[in-house]
């Protein structure tokens, strides 16, 4: 059974061991800028001066979050498929309930 995901959110913070203060809704795949910038009411980051706004973004974590609720028997077991990331955490680790995974 392979079940597409749909409420991811996103947010960002200064060091990757501390939680986001805010969540916003995300597009997956998609891009931070364009989900941060959507929450908000920004501009496209690409417009005019709009870049230097955007810089900041470059110098904090972005976390995705997402449920997923769904059950298993003892036979089974769940695969998580990302279909692309273009940026990897400089750790390597992907991160379940607060455990490196």
């Amino acid at each position: 059974m392979v079940k597409e995901i749909q409420d991811w959110k996103v947010g960002y913070t200064n060091s990757p061991d501390v939680p986001p203060r805010e969540w916003y809704p995300a597009k997956v795949p998609g891009a931070v800028r364009q989900d941060y910038a959507r929450a908000k009411g920004w501009e496209p980051f690409y417009m005019g001066t709009n870049p230097q706004d955007y810089r900041w973004m470059e110098d904090v974590y972005w976390l995705y979050t997402v449920p997923l609720s769904f059950k298993l028997e003892a036979h089974q077991r769940a695969t998580l498929c990302f279909k692309g990331i273009l940026y990897p955490h400089k750790r390597g680790n992907a991160v379940r309930r607060g455990r490196n995974v």
